[in-house]
C-alpha cells in the first residue's frame, strides 16, 4: 500500500493538492502505525520515525 501510494505521487506530472493532501496523510499514518507496532523490524522503524 505505502509503496503503491509514493508511485501514483511520482507518476503524476501536475500534482494536485487536493489529490496529494489525502495520499500524504495516509503515508503518515501508515507510518505512525508502523513506529507503534511492535511486530516491524527495528530498522523499518527507525526509517518511519
Amino acid at each position: 500500500r505505502f509503496a503503491k501510494i509514493l508511485t501514483e505521487i511520482c507518476v503524476l506530472t501536475y500534482l494536485n493538492i487536493s489529490l496529494v493532501y489525502p495520499m500524504y496523510n495516509h503515508l503518515i499514518d501508515y507510518a505512525e502505525k508502523i513506529m507503534k507496532d511492535g511486530k516491524s523490524s527495528k530498522s523499518l522503524v527507525a526509517a518511519a520515525k
